[in-house]
């Protein structure tokens, strides 16, 4: 059995972990070192998991919408690192792991969709985003993709690049 929930830490100045719900689709993906993308308040924040577990808090969670690479960005001995440097210098994770990858991979960083491949005749919302792809010259942002459909995109996205029809990039 695979953990339900997945601690994550982003890249704030704050002490807690946030505690998000995996998807199904996304279990494989979604492990210790992995980035995800997260909704907080009204955006989206890459943030990267630093653990998980079977037990949901008291409240109401949401769900991880993304992993966008294949494999974990950060290795367990970085991870490990990371927590160290936190304690010792007593600053929040989140902050220690945006010390440790790429400033891309923060702040106003986004994620980039690009066509990769040509399928069939694809329905549902897969066929709608491939379709808006070619439209917008075969790459466009996540959110862009979202509001253009007026509605989440990361299923079929997540779908997508399974297939490898897309391919993902943060910028």
């Amino acid at each position: 059995m695979t953990a339900g929930f997945g601690l994550v830490a982003l890249p704030l100045p704050l002490e807690q972990l946030y505690t998000y719900r995996i998807p199904e689709a996304l279990a494989d993906r979604v492990i210790p070192g992995a980035r995800v993308v997260v909704p907080v308040r009204r955006r989206e924040l890459i943030g990267v998991v630093v653990g998980l577990t079977d037990q949901p808090p008291d409240r109401e969670l949401r769900d991880i919408l993304a992993a966008p690479d294949p494999e974990p960005a950060l290795p367990a001995a970085l991870l490990d690192l990371a927590r160290w440097v936190a304690g010792y210098y007593a600053a929040p994770l989140g902050l220690a792991l945006k010390a440790m990858l790429p400033g891309a991979m923060w702040g106003a960083s986004q994620v980039i969709v690009e066509r990769r491949g040509r399928a069939g005749t694809l329905g549902g919302l897969a066929g709608e985003v491939l379709a808006l792809l070619d439209r917008k010259g075969g790459r466009a942002a996540v959110p862009a993709l979202a509001r253009a459909l007026r509605r989440p995109v990361w299923d079929a996205l997540d779908r997508l690049g399974r297939a490898g029809l897309i391919a993902f990039r943060t910028e």
